[in-house]
C-alpha cells in the first residue's frame, strides 16, 4: 500500500473517531440537560431511556479508536468484582465470607434441598445495579478521556450550566408542593387512600422520600406486609427537595464558570466577581431557605469555597481562601462524627433551651439508617450483602415497621453493600482523583482554564459533602451529573496528545480484545436495563391491582378488582418468563393470586388460585433471601 493510501486511511479513521466522539459528547450533553428536568429520570421508562443513551455514548467512544488500557479495564474490573456477589457458593464457603447472607438463604430455602445461595441477598436487584454501575463507570472514563481537549470539556461544562439554570428556574417557579403533593403544578403524588394521602403503596421507593412503614394486609385467611412509602415534598423538577439541592451543587459552579468565561475582557472585573458571588448566594438561599435542605446548604458552601480557592490568581488570596476551605471541611467532618456517632446524652452538654433540638437531631432517621448500614457491614464485612440490597435488607436490622430504603449516606450504604472490597475500590477512585489534582496544581493554566477546572472540582466537592447525608448516587439524574463532573475533574491536568498513535491507545491485540469485551458488556447492560424497566412497569400494575382490591374490600361501593387482578397476574407471568429470577416480581404475582383466591368463585378455581400463589411464593423464596411480604396464616383461623 502506498504512503498516500496509508495517509488517507489514517485521516479517515481520525475523522470517524471525531464524529463518534462528538456524537457521544452531544448525547451526554443532552442527557445532562434533560435528565434532571424529567423528574430526575426516576420514572422507569425515563430512566431506561437515559441509561440506554449514555450506554450508547460509551459504546461509540469504545469502538471509535484505541483507548488507554486503564480506561477500558476499570469498568470491566469493577463490574466483574460485583459479579462475584452473584455466583452461587457452597454453604460452607458462603458462611465463611458472608455469614449474614448465608443465614438468610438458609431460611429462604427451607424445604428446597440442593439450592445454593450467593453473597447478594437479592441477586436480581444486584444484577441490575451491576449493569448500571458499568454504564456509570464507562461514562466517567469516556468523559475523563474526551474532556482532555478544550472543546468537549467546555461543551460538557456548558451543558451542566444550562441544566443548572433550567433546574434552578423550575425550582423558583415551582417550590414546595405540600400539602397538595403535586410536582411542577400538575403531577400528583398523593396515595390512593384518602385518609393517608401522604403515603403510597404504588410508587417505588425511588419516587418517594425513601422512607415509609409497612401496611399489614389480611386476605383469604393469610396476612402479609406491603410497604407504604411516604410521598416526597417535591421541589422544582425533583421529587425530593434534597435531590434538587444536590443537582444545584453540581450545576451552579459550571454556571458561574460559564459567566466568568463569557464576560472576560467584556465587563469590569468587579461586576463579574460580584455577579458570580451573587449567583452562589442566590443558590444558597434557594437551597437552604426555600428548599430547606440543610445538607444541601452545607454542600453549597463547600462548593463555593473550593471554587473561590481554585479560581483566584493572587498568591495572597490563595493563602486566605485555602485555609478557609480546609477549616470548613474540618468542621463538616467533625459534625459527621458527632451526628453519626453514638454519643448518648450529648444534648446535656448544651443549654437547656436547645436540648430538645439537639436530641431530635441525634435521633434523626439518617443516623438510624447509617447505623443499620454499619451493622450490615459488621455482619458481612468482606464483600457486603449485595449491591443495592440495603433497602430490602433493612427490616432485618431496624426493628418495628419503619422502612428506610436508602441509608441517606452513600458512603455507609456502599460499605454495607460491598464491604471492604467496595471500600478498596472507592479508595482507588480517590487516589486517581488525588493524582489528577496534583497534576492540575503543578501545571500552568490561564484564567479561563483555571475557572473551568474550578467548576469541575467545586461541583465534585459539593456532591461529595452532600452524599454524606443523602442518597444522591441512587437518583439517576444526579448520578449522571456526578459522573460527568468526576470525569471532567479527572481530565484536568491530563493534556491530550496531538495525534492518535499507538502510544495513545491500548497496546495491541490485548487492548482491542478488552475494548470488544467492554462493548459487549455495555450492550448486555442495555438489554438488562430495558428488561428492568419493563419489569418495574409490570410490578406497578400488580401493586395497583392489589391496592384496588384492598380498597374494594374496605369500601363495598367500589367496583370489583377482579379484572384488574387477572390482567396484572397475566402480565406478571409473561414478564416472569423474560425475567425469571426476579424474586420481587414473583412475590407480587403470588400476592395477587392470593387476592384472586378470596374473590367469589367456584371452589375448584379458588383452590387453583391457592396452588398458583404457593408456587409463585416458592419461586420468590428461591431467588431472594430478603423478602418482607411473604404471607403467613392469621392466628385464630
Amino acid at each position: 500500500m502506498s504512503v498516500a493510501s496509508l495517509t488517507e486511511a489514517r485521516d479517515a479513521n481520525s475523522g470517524a473517531t471525531r464524529v463518534a466522539e462528538t456524537t457521544a459528547v452531544v448525547i451526554l450533553c443532552v442527557a445532562a440537560v434533560l435528565a434532571p428536568v424529567c423528574l430526575g429520570a426516576t420514572d422507569p421508562v425515563a430512566r431506561c431511556t437515559f441509561e440506554v443513551a449514555t450506554a450508547t455514548a460509551a459504546i461509540l467512544w469504545a469502538v471509535s479508536a484505541r483507548r488507554r488500557l486503564a480506561l477500558v479495564v476499570i469498568p470491566l474490573v469493577l463490574t466483574a468484582a460485583v459479579g462475584l456477589q452473584l455466583v452461587p457458593l457452597p454453604d460452607r464457603l458462603l458462611m465463611a465470607i458472608a455469614p449474614v447472607s448465608a443465614g438468610e438463604w438458609k431460611v429462604a430455602h427451607e424445604g428446597m434441598p440442593g439450592v445454593s445461595g450467593c453473597i447478594s441477598v437479592d441477586p436480581s436487584i444486584t444484577a441490575v445495579a451491576m449493569m448500571r454501575l458499568l454504564i456509570a463507570i464507562a461514562v466517567v472514563c469516556l468523559v475523563a478521556d474526551v474532556a482532555r481537549r478544550p472543546t468537549p470539556r467546555r461543551a460538557l461544562l456548558g451543558s451542566l450550566a444550562v441544566s443548572g439554570a433550567v433546574v434552578w428556574g423550575l425550582g423558583i417557579a415551582f417550590p414546595f408542593s405540600r400539602p397538595e403533593l403535586t410536582l411542577l403544578g400538575f403531577i400528583d403524588f398523593r396515595g390512593p387512600i384518602e385518609a393517608e394521602f401522604w403515603r403510597t403503596p404504588l410508587m417505588p421507593a425511588l419516587q418517594t422520600n425513601g422512607s415509609g412503614v409497612f401496611d399489614t394486609i389480611a386476605v383469604a385467611g393469610q396476612r402479609y406486609r406491603m410497604p407504604a412509602w411516604v410521598a416526597a415534598d417535591g421541589f422544582g423538577p425533583f421529587i425530593y427537595a434534597n435531590h434538587f439541592a444536590s443537582a444545584l451543587c453540581m450545576t451552579v459552579p459550571p454556571l458561574v464558570a460559564a459567566w466568568l468565561a463569557a464576560t472576560r475582557d467584556r465587563l469590569p472585573g468587579v461586576v463579574r466577581v460580584v455577579t458570580a458571588a451573587g449567583v452562589f448566594a442566590g443558590a444558597l438561599w434557594t437551597v437552604g431557605a426555600m428548599a430547606t435542605s440543610r445538607a444541601g446548604a452545607a454542600a453549597m458552601v463547600m462548593a463555593a469555597l473550593v471554587f473561590l480557592a481554585l479560581s483566584v490568581r493572587s498568591t495572597i488570596a490563595r493563602r486566605v481562601t485555602w485555609p478557609m476551605a480546609a477549616l470548613y471541611l474540618a468542621l463538616l467532618l467533625g459534625f459527621v462524627v458527632v451526628f453519626y456517632g453514638r454519643f448518648a446524652g450529648l444534648e446535656q452538654v448544651f443549654p437547656e433551651s436547645v436540648r430538645p433540638r439537639i436530641a431530635a437531631l441525634m435521633a434523626d432517621s439518617r443516623a438510624v439508617a447509617a447505623h443499620a448500614a454499619l451493622r450490615m457491614f459488621a455482619a458481612s464485612p468482606l464483600l457486603g450483602i449485595g449491591l443495592s440490597c440495603f433497602g430490602v435488607f433493612v427490616p432485618r436490622f431496624v426493628p418495628g415497621d419503619l422502612l428506610l430504603y436508602y441509608a441517606h449516606n452513600d458512603y455507609a450504604q456502599l460499605l454495607a453493600e460491598t464491604g471492604l472490597a467496595g471500600l478498596a475500590a472507592a479508595a482507588g477512585g480517590v487516589a486517581w482523583l488525588a493524582r489528577r489534582w496534583l497534576a492540575m496544581s503543578r501545571g500552568r493554566s490561564d484564567a479561563v482554564e483555571a475557572t473551568l477546572n474550578a467548576a469541575a472540582w467545586s461541583a465534585l466537592s459539593g456532591v461529595a459533602v452532600h452524599s454524606a447525608f443523602d442518597w444522591n448516587m441512587h437518583v439517576p439524574a444526579n448520578a449522571l451529573l456526578a459522573c460527568i463532573v468526576a470525569g471532567v475533574a479527572l481530565a484536568t491536568g491530563d493534556v491530550a496528545a496531538p495525534g492518535r498513535g499507538r502510544r495513545e491507545g491500548s497496546p495491541g491485540f490485548t487492548g482491542l480484545a478488552l475494548q470488544a469485551m467492554l462493548v459487549m458488556a455495555l450492550a448486555a447492560a442495555i438489554a438488562v436495563v430495558v428488561r428492568d424497566a419493563c419489569t418495574e412497569t409490570v410490578k406497578r400494575d400488580l401493586r395497583e391491582a392489589i391496592t384496588a382490591d384492598r380498597l374494594a374490600r374496605l369500601e363495598p361501593k367500589r367496583p370489583s378488582a377482579a379484572a384488574a387482578l387477572a390482567d396484572a397476574t397475566a402480565a406478571g407471568e409473561r414478564m416472569a418468563a423474560w425475567d425469571p429470577a426476579n424474586g420481587q416480581l414473583a412475590l407480587l404475582i403470588g400476592q395477587a393470586y392470593l387476592h384472586r383466591m378470596a374473590l367469589p368463585q367456584p371452589m375448584d378455581e379458588a383452590d387453583a388460585m391457592q396452588r398458583l400463589s404457593a408456587t409463585w411464593l416458592r419461586t420468590a423464596r428461591r431467588y431472594s433471601a430478603a423478602l418482607s411480604g411473604l404471607p403467613e396464616p392469621v392466628l385464630g383461623r
